[in-house]
């Protein structure tokens, strides 16, 4: 169609299945339209009537609408409602001339189709639009122009009651899902995770010298002045006073301290190999749910060659101290605070946080368990425990780490751990977790050239 200026006649059709009117691209079917008159005629406005009350809730809700725009046209001037203003302009208006039957004896006056494609017959630029087939043949047989919206101007395809059913279903299971926590135990993906125990190589005097000297300026003795009385028993009866005994006494300390220190990278290594055989179980409990798990507990079982540890503090009773000489405390003067300590009442639990319900023995424990009274969504929790692999290496085991909390259902994860002897550099990371901080920092200053290798 070449014209300029259209006079659409809408079929009921065009209300109850096609977008809204300023949502359609009009020049995709009408590319040359610059002026598009859409006619409602009585006929259409008679079946949107008797759709307004359909059992169908969009057909319904359709007609509805489309009854309420048709009767802003009526109230506005000369029966005609601007829909949009360019490219093109489009216009909703109420038809107000007469069929001429006459014209047409074959068609009945009866028919709403027919009563349309009369009605578009009175009006040289008149076109029928309907998505029905029965319509657009009835007005080509007589010689009146048709056309047939595109597919794209047409509602999503509407859901069978069916299908209706299925998404209030899925939307209300979803809905019971979401109103429950949702557990994940993540351990690794491999099966067997290898637990490598390293084994490194002695530091040798340089090196040793070097951090126990970068180790002591952490630590730096502190200058402590002893009281200064005229008379010797002054001192003795001052409560206050801080005597010559005891600034002394912290000397000698302090070099006791610094003895430690060499002792301690002298041995380093020997204390390092021991403590890789327990390891942090690399696991994660997360919440991935929107409300609370409550009453989360958490249950590890090891079985086979491996053993389960609480923490580092436990580890060093098992094997043996890895920690850093502790230095010694500068002698201060008394206060009055000092005669005796607040009496403070314990403090209660913490809902967020995770507490033993069951603490594993320091030796030969194979079974633990935590709890935490609100998991909140979003939460994640490392499994927190080391596995620890003694004996005769390799050595293996299986390690299960299970979730559950009221309203949810057990999860569980399992997976075999092998636990494999392989030599390191002293700045493998492995090796540097296992150090305590001051040294950490000692290893990070001083020159990797002279630390030994393999």
């Amino acid at each position: 169609m070449t014209n300029t200026r259209l006079a659409l006649f809408l079929d009921t059709n065009c209300f109850l299945q096609l977008r809204d009117f300023e949502q359609i691209a009009w020049r995709e079917l009408f590319p040359e339209a610059k002026q598009i008159a859409l006619f409602v005629c009585s006929a259409v406005i008679s079946e949107l009537d008797k759709h307004k009350t359909s059992t169908n809730q969009r057909r319904r809700n359709r007609a509805r609408k489309a009854l309420g725009l048709i009767e802003a046209a009526a109230d506005a001037s000369e029966m005609t409602l601007p829909i949009r203003t360019e490219n093109p302009n489009v216009e909703l208006a109420i038809w107000r001339g007469r069929p001429v039957w006459s014209d047409f004896p074959n068609l009945d006056e009866r028919n709403p189709d027919d009563y349309l494609v009369v009605a578009a017959a009175t009006d040289p630029h008149g076109t029928v639009l309907s998505h029905d087939t029965g319509p657009r043949i009835r007005a080509r047989m007589v010689g009146v122009r048709a056309a047939c919206p595109p597919d794209g101007w047409l509602l999503p395809v509407e859901q069978t009651d069916d299908q209706r059913k299925i998404g209030q279903l899925t939307r209300e299971l979803e809905a019971a899902h979401n109103a429950r926590p949702r557990l994940e135990v993540l351990l690794p993906n491999d099966d067997p995770v290898t637990m490598t125990v390293v084994s490194i190589p002695y530091l040798g005097p340089s090196a040793i010298r070097d951090l126990a000297a970068r180790t002591l300026a952490q630590f730096p003795m502190k200058y402590v002045q002893a009281t200064n009385y005229s008379d010797r028993y002054s001192v003795l009866s001052d409560p206050f006073a801080i005597g010559q005994t005891r600034v002394d006494a912290y000397h000698d300390e302090y070099e006791q301290f610094q003895s430690a220190v060499r002792t301690y990278y002298t041995t380093l290594h020997e204390k390092v190999s021991d403590h890789a055989l327990a390891q942090f179980a690399p696991g994660i409990i997360k919440n991935v749910g929107s409300v609370s798990a409550k009453n989360l507990t958490i249950v590890i079982v090891a079985e086979g060659a491996i053993e389960i540890i609480a923490d580092r503090d436990d580890a060093e009773l098992r094997l043996g101290s890895i920690s850093l000489p502790k230095p010694p405390e500068p002698p201060r003067a008394r206060t009055f605070y000092d005669a005796g300590q607040m009496i403070r009442p314990p403090k209660p639990r913490d809902p967020m946080r995770f507490y033993w319900r069951e603490r594993p023995h320091t030796i030969g424990s194979t079974q633990s368990s935590l709890e935490c009274a609100d998991f909140r969504p979003g939460c994640e929790y490392n499994v927190g425990v080391l596995i620890y692999g003694g004996g005769d290496l390799p050595s293996s085991g299986t390690l299960s780490v299970s979730a559950s909390a009221e309203h949810h259902e057990t999860v569980t994860a399992k997976r075999m751990f092998t636990f494999r002897r392989d030599t390191a550099g002293w700045l493998d990371p492995l090796v540097q977790s296992l150090l305590p901080d001051p040294v950490r920092i000692a290893f990070a200053e001083i020159d990797a050239a002279q630390l030994p290798g393999w």
